[in-house]
């Protein structure tokens, strides 16, 4: 078996179906070492596993899908009282429930819908997207659309009903840009001048606003 969806360096171990239908695989992280989170040098002196922890996947062959997996500890002979750090991996953050591949699955959902749309669809609440969307609030470009030459749009997503509090989403063609806190024109206006070159004559000309209400 093969785990599909860009989840790498990792060896599975087993693959179930829970009690409510949904698909579980174990896995075990196949790279060795990490980085002490107080000196920075890379350590390589086992400490065992940390708590197993359970983060939502893709689905697979249309159920749920969750990944589980034990992240490695290790001591780092360096820093005085040679404390111990978890291993981390690429394709999940620390204290988020849900891959980095899952989370990129659900921000392009919002487009032209709603929270609670996008929460009901998916099976997991207004809380856990509006967490989705406040781990990608950093204003930074998406990798995989930086370079592309499609259309540039911006939607508003009100963060609460009757709050002021809203997040704006920059969309390139039917993928995500960037996700920037507020719908001030001049917010947007800040972020999109920093993008790009080849792509500021299509945000120029195409960017519209969408209001959206959860």
């Amino acid at each position: 078996m093969q785990i599909p969806l860009e989840i790498p360096d990792v060896k599975i171990g087993k693959s179930e179906i829970s009690e409510d239908g949904d698909s579980v695989i174990t896995v075990t992280g196949m790279i060795e070492g990490t980085i002490c989170h107080r000196c920075g040098r890379h350590i390589t002196k086992s400490y065992g596993y940390d708590k197993a922890i359970t983060v939502r996947h893709l689905p697979i062959s249309g159920h749920k899908t969750f990944i589980r997996i034990h992240p490695k500890r290790y001591g780092c002979p360096f820093c005085e009282g040679k404390p111990t750090n978890t291993q981390k991996m690429t394709w999940y953050e620390q204290r988020s429930p849900d891959t980095a591949s899952y989370e990129k699955h659900v921000l392009p959902e919002l487009i032209n819908s709603t929270v609670a749309d996008v929460g009901l669809k998916e099976d997991i609440g207004c809380e856990a997207v509006m967490g989705i969307i406040n781990r990608h609030t950093d204003g930074e470009v998406c990798r995989n659309n930086s370079e592309r030459s499609d259309t540039i749009g911006t939607d508003e997503i009100p963060l609460k009903k009757g709050h002021k509090d809203s997040v704006t989403i920059i969309t390139v063609g039917k993928g995500i840009l960037s996700v920037v806190r507020g719908r001030e024109k001049a917010t947007v206006k800040a972020f999109l001048s920093g993008i790009p070159k080849r792509l500021k004559k299509h945000s120029e000309r195409h960017a519209a606003i969408c209001t959206m209400v959860t």
